[in-house]
């Protein structure tokens, strides 16, 4: 069936059309997917799970809830069962802001639509659409509302809106280091050598220093990430050559992209930097792609 959709969504991105039917009917393809779905994707089960455990009065589970995810994600839970949801109409939902917002992105700032969400459905659907709910949720309406503020100039509303997210999933906290750092007039050389400086980082033994600073309360969620095994940290497995590759290639097309526009040189300068947040974190694998994550997706 994936095969099917996949080259269901090629023979889209070929027609590329003005008014934008075939995004459309592409959408409508992997969004009735993710609704019609039952145990697909890693996190279904345990997703489930948490639901369940939910309290259905929403006041009862702000003070005495059983789990320890983001507030904001237990109350939209606890009000979906407040209202009679089943599990499958919860997570249908939560499918349904995630490719909006997906969308709306591609819609904006892509030339080729269908086929930037069809890398989408390639790389990131089964991960961010049928498991990571939470991040999901952050990720495409965090980008959503940084790349308007690039373009408008509205920081408190983003601002606010990170606030809200953080109380979904903590990690959207990075999108304000993206927002501030994007808006730095960063020349190609200065990325080049920070680059450089993130890969020297991540072949460096960080897991063992950081493993000593516990008594801080952030690093304190990240050191259960620290496995023995990063302690000493390689670049040369398949994750992080890979995005080595797009590394360079964003490098190498930096000026042809970055010329186009200003909105255009934002969104390259947050890919790289989202790449080098990577590196930089590569002594956790699960916090470096789960932080770089909100840049990378612009692939």
């Amino acid at each position: 069936m994936y095969v099917v959709v996949f080259f269901w969504g090629m023979m889209l991105s070929l027609v590329n059309d003005k008014k934008r039917i075939s995004l459309i009917l592409f959408a409508l393809t992997i969004l009735l997917m993710a609704f019609f779905r039952y145990g697909v994707g890693a996190d279904y089960f345990s997703y489930m799970y948490l639901y369940d455990r939910l309290n259905i009065n929403i006041l009862t589970e702000i003070y005495s809830g059983l789990d320890n995810q983001e507030i904001l994600f237990r109350l939209f839970g606890s009000v979906m069962k407040y209202v009679g949801a089943p599990y499958q109409v919860y997570i249908c939902i939560i499918a349904l802001i995630n490719i909006y917002f997906l969308t709306k992105i591609i819609k904006k700032y892509s030339k080729n639509p269908t086929l930037s969400l069809l890398l989408y459905f390639s790389f990131y659907y089964l991960v961010w659409t049928f498991s990571g709910l939470r991040q999901g949720i952050t990720i495409f309406v965090g980008l959503y509302y940084l790349l308007e503020c690039l373009q408008n100039r509205r920081e408190k509303k983003f601002i606010i809106i990170v606030v809200f997210l953080s109380l979904i999933h903590v990690s959207s906290i990075i999108l304000l280091l993206l927002y501030y750092l994007s808006k730095l007039k960063f020349e190609k050389k200065h990325l080049v050598l920070i680059s450089i400086f993130s890969l020297v980082v991540a072949v460096l033994p960080m897991g063992k220093f950081i493993s000593t600073l516990s008594w801080i309360p952030f690093i304190n969620r990240v050191i259960p990430y620290i496995s023995e095994s990063s302690l000493s940290v390689s670049i040369f497995d398949f994750q992080t050559l890979g995005r080595v590759l797009f590394l360079f290639l964003a490098l190498l097309f930096y000026d042809a992209y970055s010329n186009k526009d200003s909105i255009s040189k934002h969104i390259i300068n947050i890919y790289i930097i989202s790449l080098i947040v990577y590196f930089i974190f590569k002594f956790s694998e699960l916090t470096a792609a789960r932080l770089s994550i909100y840049g990378k997706i612009l692939d």
